[in-house]
C-alpha cells in the first residue's frame, strides 16, 4: 500500500471513519447495530442481583431517532459491569469513554423487583428506563458531540458536565449564560465540584 493511501486511511480513521486498516475490535458480543451503523455489544451479562436499566433494543430505538451529526464517530455502545469503584463509576448509569469514543451502559443492583442504591424515584425499573431514555443516553451523546464532533475536550469536568446537561435540555451549551446556569445547578446538586 502506498504512503498516500495509508495516510489517507489514517486521516479517515482519526475522524471516526472505519477503514479495513483501522477496524476496531469490539469490546463485547455484537447484539445489534443502530441505524447509523454503531455496534451495540454486551461485554458482561448481569450477575445475580444486577440488571441493566435498558435493553439493547431500547437503546437501538433511542439511537435510531438521533441525528447522524450528533453520533458520528461513536465507536460502540457497550453493556458492561462498572469497573472503577474508586471513581464512583460503580453507581453510574452510563459513561462516555472519550479515549475510544464508546458509550458504556452499566449494570445496576437490584433486589429482583426494584433497583437499589439509586436516587429516590428511580427504584422502579420503568422509571429507571425512562430516565435512561430521556436523560442519560442523550447526556452521554451530548458529551460525544461536544468533545469529539465540536472539538471542545480540554475543559474541567464541571464545565463538560454542565454543557452536556444544557445540550440534553435543549439549550445552546456554548452560550456563556447557559453554561453558568447549568454549572450553578450542578454545584447545587453535587457540591462545589459540580459533578458526581
Amino acid at each position: 500500500m502506498s504512503w498516500y493511501n495509508q495516510s489517507y486511511r489514517h486521516s479517515l480513521a482519526a475522524r471516526g471513519v472505519r477503514t479495513s486498516l483501522y477496524s476496531k475490535k469490539l469490546n463485547g458480543r455484537l447484539v445489534a447495530t443502530t441505524r447509523q451503523g454503531i455496534p451495540i455489544t454486551v461485554k458482561d451479562p448481569p450477575k445475580s442481583r444486577q440488571v441493566y436499566p435498558v435493553t439493547p433494543t431500547e437503546v437501538k430505538q433511542v439511537f435510531d431517532k438521533m441525528p447522524k451529526h450528533d453520533v458520528v464517530g461513536i465507536s460502540e455502545i457497550n453493556f458492561r459491569r462498572p469497573g472503577i469503584p474508586a471513581t464512583k463509576q460503580d453507581k453510574a448509569w452510563a459513561q462516555y469513554a472519550r479515549d475510544d469514543k464508546r458509550i458504556n451502559i452499566f449494570t445496576q443492583k437490584t433486589d429482583g423487583e426494584e433497583l437499589l442504591e439509586v436516587d429516590r424515584g428511580l427504584e422502579n425499573p420503568k422509571d429507571a428506563k425512562e430516565y435512561m431514555v430521556d436523560y442519560v443516553l442523550p447526556h452521554e451523546v451530548a458529551h460525544h458531540t461536544i468533545q469529539y464532533v465540536w472539538g471542545l475536550n480540554k475543559d474541567p469536568m464541571k464545565v463538560e458536565e454542565a454543557r452536556a446537561d444544557a445540550k440534553t435540555a435543549g439549550y445552546n451549551p456554548l452560550d456563556s449564560d447557559v453554561e453558568k446556569a447549568f454549572i450553578k445547578k450542578r454545584e447545587a446538586d453535587f457540591g462545589p465540584k459540580g459533578s458526581i
